[in-house]
């Protein structure tokens, strides 16, 4: 696309990024003299007129109920407007860092990050649910890795993609209701997949995905990564997370990450490889000492109780 010069004030230098539905923009502030990041939608949906005017609408809404939150693992948005050329636009804190697509490519990542990226995803869910604002489109790509932390990114702006029908719980398939169950559904697939390096639910299409979702069908994460086997309650978690009935899942976001941290910070059971055959000399001359040692005990335990027998009276 033919980046626009200008939307409202700001100076337009790049494209960062473009989703199903809009596109993200590197702009610079000339009133306060900073860079930050516009997001706009896309010019080529095909999309009717009353179509787009609804859409229109969600998204003022949703903008105007996520700018009155605050917390560490959310994007902070810093203004909103309507431009003649571009349409309706949200400016929002630059936030400098990968998302978790990208940090995916090079395979799973350790429990204890994961840990860290699901107390902070938790958390922020909880935070907004509360406020009445439901995300809609949890999954790796709006999962931010700064330096300060993990943020979620498009509150209420990044509706369920039906091209990403795995992040996508099976009551919005079936009849398309949002809830902070579904961002749970949502969160616990983003990070199954953080935490295995998999998809929780996959297969060669759309509809093969969303069968799988549909079904609550999915591996165990202890079976597809052998590193995870001892986590012995990790795949329980995953099976309570993505519960076909919402009312099955955890209470909460925040409860469903903070149980999932804290199996992946505990304590792990060791398994052990079966001893073998071959033994060192110090072992070997250990073994012998200590059965030398037994035999004398049970020398001895045999003489007392002769010594025993012969003088009672």
């Amino acid at each position: 696309m033919d980046l626009p010069a200008r939307v409202g004030r700001y100076e337009i230098e790049l494209l960062l990024g473009e989703g199903g539905m809009g596109r993200v923009l590197l702009a610079r502030d000339p009133i306060l003299r900073r860079q930050v990041a516009i997001k706009i939608l896309r010019d080529d949906l095909a999309l009717s007129a009353e179509q787009r005017q609804s859409l229109v609408d969600s998204f003022r809404q949703e903008v105007r109920s996520a700018s009155t939150l605050s917390h560490p693992a959310m994007i902070a948005i810093y203004d909103m407007g309507e431009d003649d050329v571009v349409g309706p636009y949200v400016v929002f804190e630059l936030a400098r860092g990968t998302t978790l697509r990208e940090r995916l490519h090079d395979g799973a990542i350790a429990p204890a990050e994961v840990a860290q990226i699901a107390r902070a995803l938790g958390s922020v869910l909880a935070y907004a649910h509360a406020a009445g604002l439901v995300h809609r489109g949890v999954r790796p790509e709006n999962t931010l890795l700064t330096a300060t932390g993990p943020k979620l990114t498009d509150f209420g702006l990044s509706p369920a993609d039906a091209r990403t029908p795995a992040y996508t719980s099976p009551e919005i398939l079936a009849a398309g209701t949002f809830s902070a169950e579904t961002d749970q559904f949502s969160l616990a697939a983003t990070l199954y997949e953080a935490l295995t390096g998999r998809q929780a639910f996959s297969g060669d299409d759309v509809v093969a995905v969303a069968a799988k979702v549909a079904s609550g069908i999915h591996s165990p994460p202890r079976s597809v990564l052998p590193a995870l086997r001892g986590f012995l309650r990790l795949d329980m978690v995953f099976v309570r997370a993505f519960a076909k009935n919402p009312k099955n899942r955890f209470s909460s976001c925040d409860a469903f990450a903070s149980t999932l941290a804290a199996e992946l910070e505990g304590p792990r059971v060791t398994f052990l490889a079966t001893p073998t055959q071959a033994r060192s000399g110090a072992s070997r001359s250990m073994r012998r000492w200590q059965n030398g040692i037994a035999l004398a005990a049970v020398v001895v335990i045999l003489s007392l109780l002769l010594i025993g027998r012969f003088h009672h009276p």
